[in-house]
């Protein structure tokens, strides 16, 4: 409610000077694309081991988005296949999806949840699961653009939108920011997406815009938009919007 307050105010005071979107204006598509969260303790993997150790021990990572409707409803929208990761010898780690498996988000806004478990051993020759949740929502127009994609993102159309935040702003730590037993001070979570907006004279339709509103003209012959998907015939087509 906090981020959500001071959005409102810096929109009212700059409006979307700055801003990747405007936040009154319709949504723009756009795909998530990678996780980054940490760092962990070392306590969390199973006790006081080296960072070699820590590395090789898997943690069971589920991805999952929700928008407000199912968010209200206590339901998530999509979840990810489980991703198996390890940290790095700083203790993050980072997670990427499936671009081909993965929703274009359409709304402005939406929850990240981002579930983590890993085994430990209980001193009886078994296991127990120790498991977070950490959850972010997102705002389409918030979300601070980074040109080109990162090594490790296939290339794809438009830049990437990222949302960086520390501990305080994740859900499920916020009874952790005075000892901080669950997670170190400096935890950190982040979120790439792909920026799928169409920008220049075709644009991409059906997000927010009712598609009765533009329309094709092929050879004088005028054609309803439908969803977003545009045919190309022989002659020249134009976008009225």
């Amino acid at each position: 409610q906090i981020r959500w307050i001071a959005m409102l105010e810096r929109w009212l005071r700059h409006k979307d000077e700055g801003l990747v979107s405007n936040p009154m204006g319709p949504a723009e598509p756009h795909r998530l694309r990678s996780v980054r969260f940490g760092p962990l303790r070392e306590s969390f993997w199973g006790g006081a081991s080296s960072a070699s150790k820590r590395g090789a021990r898997q943690l069971l990572v589920q991805v999952a988005l929700a928008n407000r409707e199912d968010v209200q409803r206590r339901r998530i929208t999509f979840q990810y296949p489980d991703t198996h990761a390890s940290a790095d010898a700083s203790g993050m780690v980072e997670v990427e999806l499936p671009e081909e498996e993965g929703p274009i988000w359409g709304e402005k806004d939406g929850l990240l949840r981002i579930t983590l478990s890993c085994a430990l051993p209980n001193g009886f020759g078994g296991s127990k699961v120790r498991r977070r949740t950490l959850d972010l929502w997102w705002h389409h127009s918030f979300l601070r653009r980074r040109g080109g994609y990162p090594e490790n993102i296939d290339a794809g159309a438009g830049d990437v939108l990222v949302v960086d935040v520390p501990k305080a702003w994740i859900g499920g730590l916020h009874k952790d920011m005075e000892e901080h037993k669950q997670v170190p001070a400096d935890f950190v979570l982040v979120a790439a997406f792909a920026d799928l907006a169409v920008r220049g004279p075709l644009m991409l339709l059906g997000f927010g815009s009712p598609p009765d509103q533009a329309a094709i003209k092929s050879d004088g012959q005028d054609a309803p938009i439908q969803n977003s998907c545009v045919q190309q015939g022989e002659g020249k087509i134009i976008v009225s919007l």
